[in-house]
């Protein structure tokens, strides 16, 4: 019982060590933990005998799950903790998984704490450390601290220091027969009694007088009869061996049939005595023309030479012998494997065929050498690495990629073509990997002479303790993306300049026109209206026609203050963006009757002048769209700003759009305000559904 016991609680002990030390995987090289929670969940879902883990960076507390009902220790410093770091520094002088306690846990409740020190780049970091209550320590091992069961139990040990023992549960009385077991731990030794409540007898106290009383009562019963029934009680003992002989033959018959392997007796001149064939196995010789006969009667000359050869040897060795051969049987040559066990008189011969395992195996080769030519010939790089990142297979796609020899690569970890700063910014997926996930990466390859270069990694479990990636060199991919995204940017900053030049162009035709032509037409219209004075009165006629130059000359002009606010408004230089979107819609509801509405939630209309141009211009395209194609009623139109955005919406109750056709036209008016938005850092985008109407909304930073 005592052993039981000791044997469970020294099984819980080892999965704590098994547990700290998973959990310092999740410490990268440059000692910081990734994906603690998840994987500390993982960790204690599997294994029912810890209560919490922790990581204790320098000795303080950070990290533990559950955090619920620990939020206690967070922040605690063992090592300054002069009660308790004894033990903590013992761990790391150990550099060993060391157990404390039991101690009055901070958290509440007493406990052991098992402290596994951690090491990065040859420097003390901290500790992984497990955390399990007496309760569950003592559930691990099954023990019973009622004395229900009949016993007591006791858990204690020696202090290392104090030399006195310590005891881990109450004291309590019993029988004076104790059982003792030893629990080996990083501190010394746990000793684990047990023994009888008052009340109770042992049964090793009950077993000596049992089996001496036992014992008795059979003698004496035996001799009676024996003195009695003599005649009568050997004949019983002779049908009973015979029976039991022949119930221990048909046993050994079923044990034989049940073998896969054809079984020959042979002896020591090769002839053969007896055979089994299994009623599953086709033989070429019947046993009633077998038995008798001689090896070399049966068997081909050089398969018979082998056979006796082997039968002389085991019988002058007494030790079993396997021969493989070969026989032809319906044009097959099928492969068979012996083996001959040295008997009495006689050799025991088993013979299977193994022909199909001969094939399977064949099978395994070919695929094994299908394997190795397809890893060897791969374009891309193969590893094979476990989970502390350690290669363990490495194809020569792979050395040629890294630049290292097969040899150097088996000395390093992933970690050493990796730079530091990516592993910060994007940590490896083991989390993904061990989830039978499938993880993909673009990482910068740290090669053995320094440059550094563009890969493609692709990341896959297939077992437990280990993955395979495959990695692939996309720096030419790389290099054309690029130079595809400098093409871009190139062709962006030609179409802002060429939208530069034309804004400007457009500022100086609307000025051309609205100050030279508008004022000539002013001056044309006050020496017609001298004019139209000086004949008044003389020719009505004449009055008439002049009145109607005059009109003409008025609507030019408001023609051409039309086509210079179309092509800049003045408002925009002068007023600012808000009064010129307001203007606007208030002129756009006159020309074509659509009730557009304006609302402004800008206190301040200081902006850029590439921010005006852009929002009136992507405004101005937006109403014409929906005049041309929205039909709609009514358009309402709102500028607002957002924390550092500044955000104008268009929206119309028109009949709405197919935004999939819309985007495969690839229509130039909305590629043009997107590309007005891109070109000031912002971004343009449709929302519509047919029917519904479409809202346009743009984000410009400031």
């Amino acid at each position: 019982m005592v052993e039981t016991a000791a044997d469970r609680l020294q099984l819980s002990l080892q999965y704590s060590l098994s547990a700290t030390q998973a959990l310092t995987l999740i410490i990268d090289k440059d000692g910081i933990p990734r994906n603690f929670d998840s994987v500390a969940a993982y960790i204690l879902q599997n294994n029912q005998y810890i209560d919490a883990l922790e990581l204790v960076p320098r000795g303080v507390i950070q990290y533990i799950y559950p955090l619920e009902g620990n939020e206690a220790v967070i922040g605690y410093n063992v090592l300054e903790d002069s009660a308790r770091s004894k033990e903590a520094f013992k761990a790391i002088g150990k550099k060993d998984l060391f157990f404390a306690g039991p101690l009055q846990l901070r958290q509440g409740g007493t406990g052991v704490v098992g402290r596994l020190p951690v090491f990065r780049q040859n420097r003390f970091w901290g500790f992984s450390a497990v955390v399990i209550r007496l309760p569950t320590l003592l559930k691990s091992a099954g023990i019973d601290t009622t004395g229900e069961s009949g016993y007591y139990f006791q858990l204690s040990k020696v202090n290392p220091d104090s030399k006195k023992e310590e005891y881990f549960l109450p004291v309590k009385e019993g029988s004076s027969n104790q059982q003792d077991a030893s629990i080996s731990v990083p501190d010394g030794e746990w000793k684990l009694s047990v023994k009888a409540v008052d009340g109770y007898k042992t049964f090793t106290d009950v077993l000596p007088v049992t089996i001496l009383g036992l014992l008795l009562a059979v003698i004496g019963g035996l001799l009676v009869v024996y003195l009695g029934k003599k005649p009568a009680r050997l004949q019983q003992l002779v049908l009973e061996q015979t029976v039991e002989l022949d119930k221990s033959e048909k046993r050994n018959k079923a044990i034989v049939d049940a073998l896969p392997d054809l079984v020959f007796v042979i002896d020591k001149e090769g002839t053969y005595i007896d055979y089994n064939n299994p009623p599953a196995r086709k033989v070429n010789v019947p046993k009633e023309k077998l038995i008798g006969k001689k090896v070399n009667e049966v068997l081909p000359d050089p398969v018979a030479r082998e056979v006796m050869d082997n039968l002389a040897k085991v019988f002058a060795t007494r030790k079993m012998i396997t021969h493989s051969y070969q026989l032809k049987e319906d044009d097959e040559l099928r492969d068979y494997e012996a083996r001959y066990l040295a008997q009495d008189k006689d050799v025991l011969v088993l013979v299977r065929d193994v022909s199909e395992t001969k094939k399977a195996e064949q099978r395994i080769r070919d695929s094994e050498v299908k394997y190795r030519t397809l890893v060897e010939q791969a374009t891309d790089g193969i590893f094979i690495a476990n989970f502390k990142g350690q290669f363990l297979v490495v194809n020569p796609a792979g050395c040629k990629l890294s630049l290292y020899t097969e040899e150097e690569l088996m000395n390093m970890r992933i970690h050493d073509l990796t730079l530091m700063s990516d592993l910060q910014n994007m940590p490896f997926k083991f989390e993904e990997i061990l989830a039978g996930k499938t993880a993909m990466s673009e990482r910068k390859m740290k090669r053995k002479d320094g440059e550094l270069i563009d890969v493609e990694i692709s990341a896959r479990i297939i077992a437990p303790d280990r993955f395979l990636a495959f990695v692939r060199d996309i720096s030419e991919r790389k290099k054309a993306e690029n130079e595809l995204r400098k093409s871009r940017e190139d062709l962006r900053m030609l179409s802002n300049y060429i939208e530069s030049v034309r804004e400007e162009e457009r500022l100086n035709l609307s000025r051309e026109i609205h100050d030279e032509l508008g004022q000539q037409l002013t001056v044309l219209k006050m020496d017609v209206s001298r004019l139209s004075k000086k004949v008044a009165g003389v020719d009505d006629n004449s009055q008439a026609n002049f009145d109607q130059v005059i009109s003409s000359i008025n609507d030019m002009v408001d023609t051409v203050r039309k086509i210079a606010a179309q092509l800049r408004p003045g408002l925009l230089d002068d007023l600012g963006l808000v009064a010129t979107l307001e203007w606007y819609c208030n002129d756009f509801t006159k020309r074509t009757g659509i009730k557009t509405n304006f609302i402004s939630g800008v206190m301040e209309d200081k902006f850029s002048q590439n921010i005006n141009i852009c929002l009136f211009r992507i405004f101005q395209e937006s109403l014409t769209n929906v005049v041309r194609h929205a039909e709609a009623q009514k358009i309402d139109v709102s500028l607002v700003r957002q924390g550092k955005q500044l955000i104008l919406m268009i929206e119309d109750d028109g009949k709405g759009l197919d935004l999939d056709s819309i985007s495969n036209r690839k229509t130039l008016g909305i590629m043009g305000m997107k590309e007005r938005a891109m070109m000031i850092g912002g971004f343009y985008h449709i929302y519509s559904t047919p029917g519904k109407g479409t809202i346009v909304e743009v984000a410009v930073p400031l």
